[in-house]
């Protein structure tokens, strides 16, 4: 009776055990499949694989691991390249997920010269300002639009600036700029302003133009000191006399030179 009894007990201790080794797998088996996505930022991860900061438009930014992905023969060498619409799959709730697979969707034109630093930049931003797993449907559809407005040679300073202000909005950051601050009234689209990123909007300082033409006019107009040839004698007090000159200036030397000529007249 007492070998049942301690069988029991053994049992009732083994069985706790065995309902979690149950619930493990369930837990890994946690997959994303076909999510539209695009790559940010990646790195390299021990000898063959790499580290990538995904965006996907329902789950936003997701760091996620790429095993094999250096090798040369690869599915995910070619695939895994910013600025291009993928379709992404990966597994695991930890905070690095892995990698299932990465499909090339396409529709987008690449990016060149300037249009690509331009999209650098973007993902800089959404690198820095996002958090991790904080989706943002809206904010990928602003990212896939300044993408394409880019690669179209759209004026890159007007892409950049809504974007940014589509940014911050998202974010919870963002100020009203319909408003100025300083006198309360809406903002005049004929006039320009200074966005201040904790007051808003403000209006811009400007020189006057008939200030500065005055001031330039003035600098024109001023008389300009002439120089002095090379060995000319200098009359003014205080200054040095050059070797050779006579000792007196003005009317003493007038008078010199009235006795030199009465004296060879006579």
């Amino acid at each position: 009776m007492d070998t049942v009894l301690e069988h029991d007990e053994t049992e009732a201790e083994v069985q706790p055990k065995r309902a979690a080794k149950a619930r493990k797998p369930a837990e890994k088996e946690h997959r994303i499949a076909g999510q539209p996505g695009f790559v940010l930022h990646s790195y390299p991860y021990k000898e063959t694989s790499l580290i990538v900061d995904v965006f996907s438009r329902d789950h936003g930014r997701v760091p996620v691991v790429a095993k094999g992905a250096k090798r040369p023969n690869s599915r995910l060498r070619g695939v895994l390249q910013t600025f291009q619409p993928l379709s992404l799959s990966w597994s695991g709730k930890a905070e690095m997920r892995t990698l299932i697979g990465a499909e090339w969707v396409g529709g987008l034109l690449p990016l060149e010269k300037s249009a690509l630093l331009c999209g650098f930049y973007l993902n800089e931003l959404l690198v820095k300002l996002l958090a991790r797993d904080d989706p943002h449907p809206a904010l990928f559809d602003h990212y896939v639009a300044a993408l394409n407005e880019l690669a179209h040679d759209e004026p890159a300073p007007i892409v950049l600036r809504k974007f940014e202000r589509a940014l911050l909005k998202e974010t919870g950051v963002a100020t009203d700029f319909t408003v100025c601050r300083a006198t309360g009234e809406p903002v005049d689209p004929k006039q320009d302003y200074v966005v201040d990123p904790e007051s808003g909007p403000r209006p811009a300082r400007r020189r006057s133009s008939a200030r500065s033409r005055g001031s330039r006019g003035c600098r024109r107009g001023a008389p300009r000191r002439r120089r002095r040839p090379a060995g000319s004698p200098r009359c003014a007090r205080g200054r040095r006399r050059p070797p050779g000159a006579s000792p007196a200036c003005g009317a003493s030397g007038t008078g010199t030179r009235r006795s030199a000529r009465a004296g060879a007249a006579g």
